[in-house]
């Protein structure tokens, strides 16, 4: 849900008079249990900050050990 609310809120341009735009701006804005997350861009940032975790995790723990012998020949 987060990475489709960003898009829409990215292109908002692009995406009005969607189906999209009127789910998320008319529908789900003002319901009352959603209308505080969006008030504050909660899925946005939850969406950042798994972004921010996931890239630091991943650099600490690389998937294959080729890539820290690359990281470590370039330094």
């Amino acid at each position: 849900m987060s990475i489709t609310q960003f898009c829409a809120s990215s292109f908002k341009d692009y995406a009005v008079m969607t189906d999209i735009d009127l789910i998320f701006s008319t529908q789900i804005r003002y319901l009352m249990f959603f209308k505080y997350f969006f008030q504050y861009h909660v899925f946005e940032y939850a969406l950042f900050g798994i972004t921010i975790l996931s890239t630091i995790y991943l650099l600490c723990r690389p998937s294959d050990k080729n890539s820290i012998e690359k990281i470590v020949l370039i330094i």
